[in-house]
C-alpha cells in the first residue's frame, strides 16, 4: 500500500493498522540477547525490518497530530542478534503475514479466531483460566 494511502487510512481509522513493526537493534550496539538491557531500550538504535510503509505514515501523520496520542503509539516486536539473511527472511514473512491479513475480511477474521477459541477450549478444557472457558 503506498504510504499517502495508509497516511488517509491512518487518519480515518488510526487503530486500523494492528500489526506490529519488526525492529531489530543495530547490531553494533548490541550483538546479542544476552547484551540487551531493557533499562537502556530507549536509547539503542532500531532499523525497523517489517513495517516500514507503515513505520513512515505514521511519522508523517504524528507530524500533522501532534497532540493526539494514539497517533503516537504502535507495538513492536524487537529482535537482537540477528544475522542479515535472518533479518531478511522475518521481514519476508511479516510482509507475507501482512499481506494475508490485509485481504481478509472482518467476518474471516471472527471466524478465524472463533476456531482457534474452540480448537484451544476442546485441547485444554478445565485447565484453562476461568474466563477462557
Amino acid at each position: 500500500m503506498h504510504v499517502q494511502n495508509l497516511k488517509k487510512k491512518m487518519k480515518i481509522n488510526p487503530h486500523a493498522t494492528v500489526v506490529p513493526f519488526i525492529v531489530m537493534v543495530d547490531p553494533e550496539e548490541c550483538p546479542t540477547i544476552e547484551s540487551f538491557d531493557v533499562r537502556k531500550h530507549d536509547q539503542y538504535n532500531y532499523f525497523v525490518i517489517g513495517g516500514s510503509h507503515s513505520a513512515e505514515a505514521r511519522c508523517q501523520v504524528v507530524k500533522e497530530h501532534p497532540t493526539t496520542f494514539f497517533f503516537k503509539y504502535d507495538e513492536c516486536k524487537i529482535y537482537v542478534g540477528l544475522t542479515i539473511e535472518e533479518a531478511k527472511l522475518l521481514a519476508w514473512e511479516h510482509k507475507n503475514d501482512n499481506e494475508y491479513r490485509q485481504i481478509m475480511s472482518s467476518i474471516e477474521r471472527i471466524r478465524y479466531f472463533h476456531h482457534e477459541y474452540l480448537y484451544v477450549k476442546q485441547k485444554f478444557g478445565a485447565k484453562l483460566h476461568p474466563g477462557l472457558r
